[in-house]
């Protein structure tokens, strides 16, 4: 996939922009809402909210990195393979899939309070600054790795790309509970 760099940026800085508007809408629901599980298999709002914490936590100090490590700007970003494919598993659509997920992200056997809604809002704001700053910088250099192997590096806009629809992804399976 290749594309211009500032619409992507645009694209990835308007659905944080949805994901945040809907996070602070959780805001409304109620600690019993928060944490409902239509199956003893599924996820809560809070577990959903709890799980992308876990990804941001790992993704953004990586991405601050390559971010504030770039000097110079692209106007076209090419995806890697391996961000191609890692976009393409998490990318929401019509007939998603549900996928099993690392025992090192899964927040299901977590106590959950308003703290990790609180904790995301926060997370979805430092994406929004990182949006902004990539603007300035090449999306095709740095090498951010992924969670689940250290042979795998995936380009800044590849990282920036996958954080933003997996986002979605769950933003999509916590607004099905409520």
């Amino acid at each position: 996939m290749k594309t211009d760099c500032y619409l992507l940026l645009n694209e990835l800085k308007e659905i944080t922009k949805q994901n945040l508007q809907h996070a602070t809408g959780f805001q409304s629901l109620s600690n019993e809402q928060l944490n409902y599980k239509p199956a003893s298999q599924s996820w809560s709002v809070l577990q959903c909210l709890e799980h992308l914490n876990y990804y941001a936590a790992f993704y953004h100090p990586h991405l601050k990195k390559s971010i504030l490590a770039s000097t110079a700007e692209a106007e076209t970003f090419k995806s890697g393979f391996w961000g191609s494919y890692l976009v393409k598993m998490v990318i929401p659509s019509g007939n998603s899939k549900k996928m099993k997920t690392f025992k090192s992200m899964d927040p299901s056997r977590s106590v959950l309070s308003a703290d990790v809604l609180e904790r995301f809002i926060e997370s979805q704001e430092e994406m929004l600054d990182l949006i902004d700053r990539a603007y300035k910088i090449n999306l095709n250099k740095g090498r951010i790795p992924v969670t689940f192997t250290k042979l795998i590096k995936l380009k800044t806009g590849d990282a920036l790309r996958f954080m933003v629809y997996h986002n979605k992804r769950h933003i999509a399976q916590a607004l099905r509970l409520v």
